[in-house]
């Protein structure tokens, strides 16, 4: 999680050993991400993710009838009664933070959190992901 500059503010790693698809995996990642913000009282949030069809999923408004539907159900929960969490899309380019961390969550053998920094050599990511952003606006 970065703050409205593009600083580190929280970083989470996570191994899950049963993950039926990329997909669920995506889910399951944005639904943590949401639990941790709401574990640490964020009251303006805006939740980045690259893989548009869990953006649409998300933000679309009646049931969802997918096989991965519970997942978007307990998603739309949380973001329920907070007006001001969104849930937008990126490209990818925009968002390496999260593909380290992922390719990381290998290294780990339990959820591992870190406050204002990360694992060795975030940084290099967290510094692209600024470039990106600040060139695309």
């Amino acid at each position: 999680m970065r703050d409205e500059h593009g600083e580190l503010l929280v970083s989470l790693c996570a191994q899950k050993r049963i993950v039926t698809s990329p997909l669920v995996a995506e889910f399951q990642a944005l639904w943590r991400a949401m639990q941790l913000c709401a574990d640490l009282n964020l009251s303006k949030v805006v939740f980045e993710g690259d893989a548009l069809s869990v953006i649409k999923a998300v933000n679309e408004t009646g049931a969802s009838w997918e096989w991965h539907g519970q997942l978007v159900e307990d998603i739309r929960g949380i973001l329920k009664n907070r007006s001001n969490w969104s849930v937008t899309h990126t490209y990818r380019e925009c968002n390496s933070v999260a593909h380290f961390l992922a390719k990381s969550s290998l290294l780990v053998n339990e959820e591992t959190i870190w406050i204002e920094e990360g694992p060795i050599g975030i940084q290099y990511y967290v510094q692209k992901d600024k470039v990106v952003t600040v060139e695309d606006e």
